[in-house]
């Protein structure tokens, strides 16, 4: 399994009725198929991913007080240094007094704006959800079931050599995109 994974197998074996020797045996395709689903989920809402990580992003500054960071929801920001000369140092840090984070989504400088300029404003940031929403999570198991009972039900999960696979390139399920376009769809995606 991934780290970026969005549910875990022992969640979706909860769903499925497997017996105790399916379980054994099918542990390396539920795996997979969480890892190739929560892929298609992360593509899907051009995210890179939605669990917390800490970002270092270069953003060009657009001359206003706003400043839009790639990865979304913020949860804290580390420095922040609006330069015209590239000079990532002391004398372009801006103090963590003098921005707040807004609606978990954008920084806004209120007595001053963020240079114009390419790539100039430096940003390091913690971004993401500690822990994964539930609908996202449910979203994601309910994928894997489906991609796992379509399987099972067919010999699509067969290739030549006798290994699992042909589940790449498989749409997500309308319920999923739903939930996906309400809440975690990433501008531009």
């Amino acid at each position: 399994m991934a780290d970026s994974d969005l549910c875990l197998a022992a969640e979706v074996k909860m769903f499925l009725e497997l017996n105790e020797k399916e379980v054994d045996i099918e542990n390396d395709m539920i795996d997979k198929l969480i890892t190739n689903r929560t892929s298609e989920i992360h593509n899907y809402c051009n995210v890179e991913q939605f669990k917390s990580k800490e970002y270092v992003e270069y953003i060009n500054g657009s001359g206003t007080q706003l400043l839009y960071p790639r990865y979304t929801p913020i949860i804290s920001v580390s420095s922040i240094y609006n330069t015209t000369t590239y000079d990532y140092d002391s004398t372009s840090l801006i103090d963590s007094d003098d921005y707040f984070i807004a609606n978990d989504f954008h920084i806004i400088l209120p007595d001053s704006y963020f240079y114009h300029g390419k790539s100039n404003i430096k940003i390091t940031y913690n971004a993401g959800y500690s822990v994964i929403p539930g609908d996202l999570n449910q979203a994601c198991i309910n994928e894997v079931i489906m991609l796992f009972k379509q399987l099972s039900d067919t010999a699509l999960h067969m290739t030549s050599a006798g290994e699992r696979g042909g589940y790449r390139d498989i749409e997500l399920l309308p319920s999923t995109i739903s939930v996906l376009e309400k809440k975690y769809m990433r501008a531009g995606a």
